[in-house]
């Protein structure tokens, strides 16, 4: 997203108001072009209007971990997962976080819960990170089984 579309953004609040996703929505523009202090001040904003969206509390986590603020990070992500439990896609984000912050324990755990729900997209990320686990600690070739695993799986689909 330009700067361009940044100030766009702007002006489009100004004539209909606040909402959530436009102030998320700059944020992230603002983020990429390294206004951080303008992007979490959106962010912050964004919450304030909705601040039982698990959605932008978890794009605020991305950022934060961007800038090494992993404890807030975390606290973000742990707010989001606890407002909706259920979604999939914030457990995902959660053990990305895990492994970005470098807790192993942690991401081994919700690797193991992925593995046992037998759902077959759940099975595919967990050994996708568990693949990354095994990289980051320089286990290559056992990194290499779990990656194998995915594209075999993924190539019986598609026949």
């Amino acid at each position: 997203m330009s700067v361009q579309r940044a100030g766009c953004l702007s002006k489009l609040m100004t004539k209909i108001g606040p909402m959530p996703g436009l102030y998320a929505a700059r944020a992230r523009a603002n983020f990429h072009y390294r206004h951080y202090d303008d992007s979490l001040r959106d962010f912050k904003r964004a919450l304030g209007l909705s601040p039982r969206d698990p959605q932008l509390y978890a794009q605020r986590s991305d950022l934060l971990a961007q800038l090494n603020r992993t404890a807030e990070a975390r606290g973000d992500l742990r707010r989001a997962v606890a407002l909706k439990p259920e979604d999939e896609w914030l457990r995902y984000a959660q053990l990305r976080l895990f492994i970005f912050c470098g807790q192993k324990a942690a991401a081994l755990r919700e690797i193991a819960r992925l593995m046992k729900s037998g759902a077959p997209g759940a099975v595919l990320e967990a050994r996708f990170y568990r693949g990354c686990l095994k990289l980051k600690a320089g286990l290559g070739r056992e990194a290499q089984k779990d990656f194998q695993f995915i594209i075999s799986s993924t190539a019986a689909q598609d026949n």
